[in-house]
Parts: structure tokens; sequence; C-alpha cells
């Protein structure tokens, strides 16, 4: 077999294997949301409840996303722990005291989200960025809103 020819098999080969698994891999928020229904509708309800502190988080997660993907772990791996913790832990992560203390309601109600559902967390924070773009592709109009609720 030639050069050519086989530098135009690995071509052709590359190319069905990435439409092949575009295909099968589809937007993230989607399969993440059909493989965890109830997380899905219960992160939903936590966004709309507390639309500053995600639209906060999802940012946060923008700027610094290995952070945020420790906090979203250690959110998981420490079911008996809260904000609290963490900001004690974490004292030399300013940002991070600062949006706990401004959104502490959501921030705590997020850290329960994570505690509630630890696969389903796991999953969506697998890779640093993932959670924040998961959010914005499934409920990003709640992430452009002004007000937040009390529950």
């Amino acid at each position: 077999m030639g050069v050519f020819k086989l530098k135009s098999v690995f071509l052709f080969a590359s190319l069905a294997l990435l439409q092949t698994s575009s295909a099968i891999a589809g937007p993230a928020g989607k399969i993440w949301s059909d493989a965890h229904p109830e997380a899905r509708a219960t992160l939903e309800h936590w966004a709309r409840t507390y639309p500053k502190a995600a639209k906060v988080l999802v940012q946060w997660e923008r700027e610094h996303p290995l952070r945020a993907k420790y906090f979203w772990n250690w959110a998981v791996a420490h079911p008996g722990l809260g904000s609290d913790d963490f900001s004690v832990e974490h004292a030399d992560w300013p940002v991070v005291g600062d949006i706990m203390k401004r959104h502490r309601m959501g921030v705590d109600a997020l850290v329960a989200w994570f505690h509630a559902h630890p696969a389903a967390a796991q999953e969506i924070s697998s890779e640093p960025g993932r959670w924040g773009n998961v959010c914005e592709e499934l409920f990003g109009d709640v992430l452009r809103t002004r007000r937040e609720r009390t529950p």
C-alpha cells in the first residue's frame, strides 16, 4: 500500500469516526439530563430559585474552572459538610469567601444538591467547565435574569 493511499485511508477513517462520535455524543446537557432527570429538575429549580447565585457560580467556574471542579468534587466527597466548612478549609480563596457571603442560601442549596445527587454531580463536573456549560445549555435563560427569589 502506497503512502498516499495509506494517508487517504487514515483520513477517511478519522472523518468517519468523528462523524460517528458527534452523532452519538450530541449536546452534553441533553445527554446528562436524559440520564439524570431528577437531578436535572432539582438543579433547574435551584437555578430558578437563586438566579443570581447561579449566574455568579457559572461565571466563577468559567474564570476558575479547576477551582470550581475542585469545589464540586469536594461537595460530593463531603456529604456531611457545608459551604462554611469549605470556606474555612480554603480561606486563601478570597473569591469563594465573597461568593459564599453574598449568595449564602444559593451556595448552600447547591451544596445540598451535590450531596443529594452524587452520581449526577460527579458526571456533570467530570471536566473543568462542564457544569457551567451544561447549566447554560439547559437553562441559560435563568442565568440572564436579575432578581433572586427567596424560597
